[in-house]
């Protein structure tokens, strides 16, 4: 079809359309929730159905947001029109209404809901009745219905029609109405007290007759139907019911009346009014009648309903009227009433206003004391703000206009009608390019002008004027410097025009923007554009190769004189880079680029990488340009190509670790030209002293000793490897004196280290004051003639750490040796005794003393034995004992015992807190094993342990560890029981009818089979209460499980899963869509009371086995789970990970160190051999004392223990390469 016919055709639809709801659409406006339609022919992108949101708007392409609500359908085509325009040429646009917006009438009162009439078409009043349901039932007073529209009220009388069928008027019900229906309250019912009760609406033409025939016979022995009183509009009407049943007498009712017949055999007080619970009271005959008592029978009183009493009417039997005002309340309780008695509680009349308009609708009741003026209104809404006066047009009180300046000067009476009206919205349309408001509202005070609304809009800034090309009002030019001349009129249109951008695209090297924009009065040029996009710096222009315009070159000098057009192509174009790639040891630069003006030399390259500083010279090895050496006193003649390659090697580093007495330590690097040897190290690092180089001592890699003078000034030397550790010590030489002079001696190098310089060095120069000389060595002691010392010839050599007692000549004095060193007077009469040598040297608790040798000999030391002056007393003190404990213990570190404390175990866990023993836990002490000398010496149950059943005594450097149990806990799958792990704790029994408990119990209808798989075992049973079995950790328990349609699962850390297929499948498939890891290499499969396992090289190898519904597939082991432990243990290779091993547990459960193991240097290679290595000291473990750092081992990490403390990490891995390879041959792992 042509496309000419087809808009043709398309038009006159869409205009048919409209001539059809024509009425409706030249006078409907828009309203909130209305769906709108809005066809844009032959554009379905553009056509579309909207819903008019709460605020009114709409929002469409090239539009915005648009104020639909009160506007017709053709102005809202016509704003759309407009902004289509802006993309097609003569749109055809079309819009009408899909959907009305629900028209709600307001039910209220007695029934509280919303109608939605908009498609019930005439609905009447009475048809509303029929809508909701009502009839004559309802409790509904049907002579006030009253219907509110547009503030005012009006009430019909529907109690003919509802008990009569006559209709007087039946209104229509439109959009917006509030249909008021009274609950139906004892003022409109007919009430029957006393000996009879009876609630019944008043019907039109009801008499006192109609009521009895309701209620029945009546019997004379109940009731006084001779005495009862019928109260009517207040007035109490004695009757004798008799009369009225015979047809002798009937009395017609009105709404609200009562009829009461009295009990033969009560007291009785009938209140009325304003009460809560109106009608006849009856008095119990222990109960004073009084006003207060009648009031709280009939529900009493509250406080904040007193304002509504006008007075208390009291009539007595007699027919005597007493009234009271509403102060009487409060003596009520001494107001006496006689049995009969009426109590009217009057009530005022309520007070209302109908309030219609644009800030609130409704009715509003004023209490008594309220003033009922204008103002008392305007408070009880709110009040009124300073922002919404302005917008207030008028108010009106029942049509008449007030001023609401005197609002407390205008009276309101009773059902008055108060309308407030808002001035209406003044609103201008906008469209163009300048904003995205499609609507500009303005307020009843703002000057309705051009230049007012653009200051509504925010203004133009300086900048935003040259764009603007034109505005136009209602189509119509205005002149830019007239704004404020032009008025506006309530739904003009104001369009505002910018000039078209000129855009011109950018493209090649210098800039990541592909158009710039230029200003109307920017000139149009090259060299603008340069300036617009950053100009070009002076370190750039020599980067440009070329400038082209629409694919032409232009002159770099003449730029100014190109002319740009919209849409120019501009490509600005630089040279290629130039670089170099950089490998070796002297750079962290990989490439280094070149600029166009620079040489292109191997003396050039090594300039932009920092030059190389004299003392960095010696280190190059050698020069490479794309593999050949180069001669590096030749550099700028070597000419460079883009992309060459670059080698700069460094000669390798040689270093040692020194330390000791050394004036420089640590890590000592070796200049490519000096000599790897010891001699070269010492004049490197230098000696403090002359005593280090004479008497010092070199130890290499704690194997090899050689002197430090046998280096420095002799022939001996050693050469050095890479990471030797170099120890360099010096032991004084030391000779401890006793006597008069006592104390320490050290004797230097050059000193003669003999006896007789000894005691010359002491200070002895008289033989006649020292009786005798004592060398004490190795227990042994030798004495000798002080003057064959001073004069002799005697030379009697000394040993470090010799001890010398110098006896004085008649000194009455003892001396002690041993752990205490000491010279012990007494008084030329005093008697020496051992036990006033140990009070004289302060040993006042002999607990401390070990034993005491005298002459050779050990004696007791609670004995008080006589000593002879000079004799010498060799005392040994008890040396604290040092455990450390760790594990699975509250506490763990080193615990010290001292002498006068017992080490064995029971100490050692009460000053650590005790053992983990829990029954209310999964997890407890297990075993305590003591470790001596490297080598596991007793292990013992903790239960024993901690109950005391067993001990063991502790030496000194014992290390305690105590393992933890592990969790008992058993696989439950089955259909009915919950799945999962279940664990038990320490002190539940382990069998099948504890966990049965833990389950909840066995379910109704669940089968009594249970298969229990344990190891290789498969057992069957039927439960019952007397069937029990023991548990073994992990084993899995079936309960009648859906061997259908589920295959069950459980991987390697014990969280079960479960795979749903009705078929068979492969163990590939399984592992693969329940996301296993496929490193997986041992998997047992359970089929019935079958089992095998699957030992996988290649997880490809699970294609070969079939698992069926109802099979259970379980993850043995898994790489993941395993680390290394080699080196210097007793039981190297491969061990599993459990959550949270540490390096020292791991060589623990490796069999713990070997007498040659080095504790102080383990090493940690995070994630295999060629992870990070990380250094371990656990010399605590072996000798005592806190473990500052043993890290947790992860999977895959490999521990090693060496046997030289001063290897690197480097080192060792070609021997733990080894023993890798071996492990892995031997075991079963990766098979």
């Amino acid at each position: 079809m042509p496309k000419h016919v087809a808009k043709k055709l398309w038009f006159g639809f869409l205009l048919s359309v409209v001539l059809l709801s024509a009425q409706t659409v030249v006078s409907y406006t828009i309203r909130v929730g209305d769906v709108i339609g809005i066809d844009v022919f032959n554009q379905p992108t553009l056509s579309r159905n909207v819903t008019v949101a709460l605020d009114g708007t709409i929002s469409y392409p090239y539009v915005g947001t648009v104020k639909a609500a009160g506007l017709t359908v053709d102005q809202l085509r016509g704003i759309i029109e407009q902004g289509v325009r802006r993309i097609l040429k003569d749109p055809i646009v079309t819009v009408y209404i899909v959907q009305h917006a629900p028209a709600y009438v307001y039910i209220q009162g007695a029934i509280n809901t919303t109608v939605n009439i908009s498609t019930i078409p005439n609905l009447t009043l009475t048809r509303l009745f029929s809508h909701l349901g009502i009839n004559k039932n309802a409790e509904v007073d049907f002579s006030d219905v009253r219907i509110i529209r547009s503030g005012q009220s009006r009430s019909y009388n529907m109690l003919d029609y509802i008990y009569g069928g006559i209709l007087k008027e039946d209104p229509v019900i439109q959009e917006g109405d509030i249909v008021y229906l009274p609950p139906l309250t004892a003022s409109k019912l007919i009430t029957v007290n006393g000996a009879y009760t009876l609630s019944t609406p008043f019907e039109p033409g009801m008499t006192l007759r109609t009521v009895l025939l309701k209620l029945g016979p009546l019997d004379r022995t109940k009731a006084m139907t001779e005495s009862s009183s019928v109260l009517i509009d207040g007035r109490l009407i004695p009757v004798n019911l008799e009369d009225v049943v015979l047809g002798k007498f009937d009395l017609p009712l009105k709404p609200g009346a009562s009829v009461y017949i009295p009990r033969r055999d009560v007291r009785y007080v009938y209140v009325v009014g304003f009460v809560p619970s109106p009608g006849m009271k009856e008095f119990q005959p222990e109960e004073r009648m009084t006003l207060a008592l009648a009031l709280t029978k009939a529900g009493g009183i509250q406080k904040n309903d007193e304002k509504w009493i006008r007075n208390i009417k009291i009539i007595a039997p007699d027919g005597k009227v007493t009234e009271y005002d509403k102060e009487i309340l409060g003596n009520a309780v001494n107001v006496s009433l006689s049995s009969g008695t009426t109590v009217e509680v009057i009530k005022h009349p309520e007070f209302r206003i109908y309030l219609t308009g644009d800030l609130q609708t409704g009715i509003i009741t004023f209490d008594p004391e309220e003033p009922k003026t204008l103002a008392g209104l305007l408070s009880k809404i709110g009040g009124l703000k300073t922002a919404d006066l302005k917008w207030i047009q008028s108010v009106t009180v029942n049509g008449r206009v007030v001023e609401l300046s005197k609002a407390t000067q205008v009276p309101l009476s009773n059902n008055d009608v108060v309308e407030i009206k808002k001035y209406p919205e003044f609103k201008v349309y906008i469209t163009g390019d300048f904003t995205n408001q499609s609507v500009v509202s303005f307020e009843p005070d703002e000057p309705k002008t051009l230049q007012q609304l653009l200051v509504k809009l925010g203004g133009l800034k300086t900048d935003q004027i040259k764009w603007i090309e034109s505005i136009k009002l209602n189509g119509q030019t205005v002149d830019l410097s007239k704004l404020s001349v032009y008025s506006l009129n309530d739904k003009d249109v104001v369009e505002i025009k910018k000039y078209p951008e000129f855009r011109v695209y950018l493209t090649g090297d210098f800039t990541t923007q592909t158009q710039i924009i230029f200003e109307p009065d920017e000139p149009r040029t090259i060299q603008q554009l340069l300036v617009k996009v950053g100009g070009l710096k002076t370190d750039q222009l020599k980067w440009i190769e070329s400038i082209k315009l629409n694919g032409q070159p232009v002159e770099l000098s003449k730029l100014s004189n190109y002319t740009l057009k919209d849409k120019d192509v501009v490509e600005i174009r630089k040279y290629p880079e130039f670089r170099v790639y950089i490998t070796g040891d002297f750079t962290n630069q990989t490439q280094v680029n070149f600029e166009p003006d620079e040489p292109k030399t191997l003396e050039q390259l090594f300039i932009k990488i920092g030059g190389f500083k004299t003392d960095q010279l010696k280190w190059i090895e050698s020069v490479k340009l794309n593999g050949q050496r180069v001669d590096l006193s030749k550099l700028s003649n070597y000419v460079l190509k883009d992309k060459d390659v670059v080698e700069i090697k460094k000669y390798p580093e040689f270093y040692v670790y020194v330390q000791g007495l050394v004036n420089t330590k640590g890590r000592i690097l070796f200049d490519p030209e000096e000599k790897r040897t010891l001699k070269t190290l010492l004049a490197k690092v230098g000696l403090p002293n002359d005593e280090v180089e004479n008497e010092g001592m070199v130890l290499i890699n704690n194997e090899t000793t050689i002197a430090v003078k046998d280096v420095l000034y002799g022939t001996k030397d050693l050469p050095l490897a890479l990471g030797d550790m170099v120890q360099v010590s010096y032991e004084p030489f030391i000779v401890n004196v006793i006597g008069p002079s006592a104390g320490t001696v050290q004797l230097s190098y050059k000193e003669p280290r003999t006896l007789s310089y000894l005691v010359k060095k002491v200070g002895i120069t008289d033989p006649e004051s020292v009786e005798k000389i004592v060398l004490v060595r190795g227990g042994k002691q030798t004495e000798y003639d002080a003057k064959q010392l001073l004069f002799g010839n005697i030379q009697i050599p000394l040993s470090k750490l010799d001890t010398v007692v110098v006896k004085p000549a008649l000194a009455n004095a003892v001396y002690v040796t041993g752990d205490v060193a000491a010279y012990v007077t007494f008084a030329s009469n005093e008697p020496i005794t051992l036990q006033r040598v140990i009070s004289k040297i302060g040993l006042s608790d002999l607990r401390r003393v070990d034993k005491i040798i005298v002459e050779g000999k050990e004696i007791p030391k609670e004995s008080d034995v006589q000593l002879q002056r000079g004799t010498i007393v060799n005392v040994s003190l008890k040396k604290p004992i040092f455990v450390t404990a760790m594990g699975y213990i509250r506490t763990t570190g080193r615990v010290t015992f001292e002498y006068y404390e017992t080490a064995d175990l029971k100490n050692l866990f009460a000053k650590l807190g005790g053992l983990i023993i829990n029954p209310e836990s999964y997890y407890s002490s297990d075993t305590v094993y003591i470790i001596r000398d490297g080598r596991v010496v007793e292990s013992f149950n903790a239960f024993e342990v901690y109950t005391g059943v067993k001990n063991a005594e502790l030496k000194d450097g014992d290390f305690v560890y105590v393992t933890e149990t592990q969790p008992k806990q058993v696989y439950v799958f089955g259909k009915g029981m919950p799945n999962g792990l279940v664990r038990f704790t320490v002190g539940e029994e382990f069998d099948l009818r504890t966990l049965i408990g833990k389950l909840g119990g066995m379910r109704d209808g669940v089968s009594k089979n249970i298969s229990i798989v344990d190891g290789e075992k498969v057992q069957t049973i039927t439960w019952n209460e007397y069937v029990n079995m023991k548990l073994t950790t992990n084993a899995i328990v079936l309960f009648d499980v859906d061997k259908e349609n589920f295959i069950y699962i459980i991987d390697a850390n014990g969280k079960p899963d479960m795979f749903y297929t009705d078929r068979p499948v492969t163990l590939y498939e399984v592992l693969t869509k329940v996301g296993l890891n496929k490193n997986y290499r041992r998997i047992e499969i359970t089929s019935g009371t079958q089992k095998q396992t699957v030992q996988l090289k290649d997880i490809s190898q699970a294609r070969s086995y079939n698992v069926k519904p109802g099979d259970v597939i379980r993850v043995l082991d898994v790489p993941e789970n395993f680390a290394y432990v080699l080196g210097e243990v007793n039981r190297p290779g491969i061990i599993t990970l459990n959550e949270n091993t540490t390096v020292l547990q791991a060589i623990i459960q490796a069999g713990y160190f070997t007498s040659k193991a080095v504790p102080s240097s383990v090493w940690l290679y995070k994630g295999g051999v060629n992870g990070k290595p990380v250094r371990v000291n656990l010399q605590a473990a072996v000798s005592g004392g806190n473990i500052d750092f043993n890290p947790v081992v992860e999977p895959g990490d490999i521990v090693f223990v060496p046997t030289d403390m001063f290897k690197t990490a480097l080192e060792w891995i070609p021997i733990i390469n080894n023993l890798i390879q071996f492990y892995n041959n031997v075991s079963n792992l990766f098979k």
